[in-house]
């Protein structure tokens, strides 16, 4: 087979090397790949299940990685506070905002659940 850019020619022995190295699952379909080999979506496509998945630029996934992990500290070092404020407010009477948002947050913190959407449930 051959990889195509938008104009339906044939990419070029460097542009086919790079495709390569972005290790595209061969499970995918509806594979999109980026022309821009400096762009952080380097390719996108549907796993088995029909879910969009993606693949970075690893320059991107690195700066993305240690922006996340480096508030993770400060995050865990509120967590005390964090769980007090919502036994305290999951105390409030009736159905303030408050409580409502107390439950929310337990529920995610005690049974490990995490958002999504329909096309990643089980």
């Amino acid at each position: 087979f051959t990889y195509r850019g938008p104009e339906g020619k044939a990419v070029s022995d460097a542009a086919r090397a790079r495709i390569a190295a972005i290790v595209i699952p061969p499970a995918w379909t509806n594979v999109w790949i980026s022309p821009d080999p400096n762009g952080h979506i380097q390719a996108t496509g549907r796993d088995q299940r029909g879910r969009k998945q993606y693949r970075y630029h690893p320059q991107w996934a690195e700066e993305r990685d240690g922006a996340k992990y480096s508030s993770l500290i400060a995050f865990a070092q509120s967590l005390p506070d964090l769980r007090r404020r919502i036994d305290s407010d999951l105390r409030r009477r009736g159905l303030p905002l408050e409580r409502v948002v107390a439950a929310v947050v337990w529920l995610l913190d005690n049974t490990i659940i995490r958002v999504g959407n329909a096309a990643y449930v089980r």
